[in-house]
C-alpha cells in the first residue's frame, strides 16, 4: 500500500518553492514535538541532495525542544572527501550528528546553517502521530526544497500518508526512508 502511496504522490503537480501554510493554531505549543521520531518519506527538487549520498538526506531519531530553538539529533551518511574542507569520510557509514535550528520572528519558522543556509517551516504535526517540515536551501544561488515526514511510529499510518501526499511540495522525488 505504501507503494501505492508513493506513486500517487510522486504524480502530484508542485512547484520549486513549495507552499508554506504552517500550523493553523498559532497557539501551538511546539514542544510536544520533543521526543523520538522515525524518519519516513522525504521529497525534493533536487535529488541528489536526498539520495542516499546526499547532503540532505538525514535519518532523524530525536527532535528536542530548547528555548528559541530545535536541535535534530540524526544520522547522516559521512562521504565527503578529506580536504575538501568538509567532513572527513568515515568508511561511508551513518554517524550521529546535532543539528540546532533556530527561532525566527515567524511563528513556526527556523534557519539553520548546514551545506548552506536553510529556512526550516514547521508544516503540519499530530505531535502522537507525525510531524512534517519544509526546508528551503540557499546554496550557491540555487535553492533546493526538502519535504520531510517523520512519524513516532517506523511506518507513516495510510491516513499520514495521505496528508504528506496532498501537501504542495516539489515535483521531483518522494524516497522512503526505509
Amino acid at each position: 500500500m505504501s507503494l501505492l502511496l508513493l506513486a500517487v504522490g510522486l504524480t502530484l503537480l508542485g512547484s520549486p518553492q513549495a507552499l508554506h501554510m504552517g500550523l493553523q493554531d498559532p497557539n501551538f505549543n511546539e514542544n510536544l514535538i520533543s521526543g523520538k521520531w522515525f524518519s519516513v518519506a522525504l521529497a525534493s527538487n533536487n535529488l541528489h541532495c536526498v539520495e542516499e549520498k546526499g547532503n540532505m538526506r538525514f535519518f532523524i531519531h530525536d527532535i528536542q525542544v530548547k528555548h528559541k530553538s530545535l536541535q535534530f539529533h540524526h544520522f547522516q551518511m559521512k562521504v565527503w572527501e578529506e580536504g575538501s574542507g568538509q567532513a572527513p569520510r568515515i568508511n561511508g557509514k551513518c554517524v550521529p550528528v546535532m543539528m540546532t535550528a533556530r527561532k525566527t520572528k515567524k511563528k513556526f519558522q527556523y534557519v539553520m546553517r548546514h551545506a548552506g543556509h536553510n529556512l526550516v517551516f514547521l508544516e503540519k504535526v499530530d505531535p502522537k502521530c507525525f510531524v512534517i517540515f519544509c526546508t528551503h536551501k540557499q546554496q550557491h544561488r540555487k535553492e533546493t526544497v526538502v519535504v520531510e515526514l517523520y512519524s513516532r511510529t517506523p511506518t507513516a499510518s495510510q491516513n499520514v500518508w495521505l496528508i504528506f501526499r496532498v501537501l504542495p511540495k516539489p515535483r521531483d522525488q518522494t524516497y522512503p526512508c526505509h
